[in-house]
């Protein structure tokens, strides 16, 4: 049962992760109302950032998946969680519309 932190590990993570876009999923509309003024406007940054989003996981996945094999997955899931969480933190301590 060696594997079983290091599952729970991944396990948290995920969760982590999806509970972190289930927050912004459902404000997103209205958050991009409230930044453009105009929903049309709203609708197609929505789109355009959905699709970059969808797009750089394409183009990225491979790249992180090379670093994992040269450094090991373990340092690489490190940097990237780090990376979130600066991220979450700098959204938690932007001013708001």
């Amino acid at each position: 049962m060696r594997r079983a932190p290091a599952l729970s590990f991944l396990l948290v993570t995920v969760v982590l992760d999806m509970l972190g876009l289930g927050l912004i999923v459902p404000i997103l509309p209205a958050l991009l109302t409230a930044v453009t003024g105009d929903a049309a406007a709203a609708v197609r940054w929505s789109g355009l950032l959905g699709s970059v989003y969808g797009l750089l996981q394409f183009v990225v996945s491979p790249l992180l998946g090379r670093l994992a094999d040269r450094h090991g997955r373990r340092p690489v899931l490190l940097v990237s969680l780090s990376c979130l969480g600066v991220d979450w933190l700098a959204h938690a301590v932007s001013p708001g519309p």
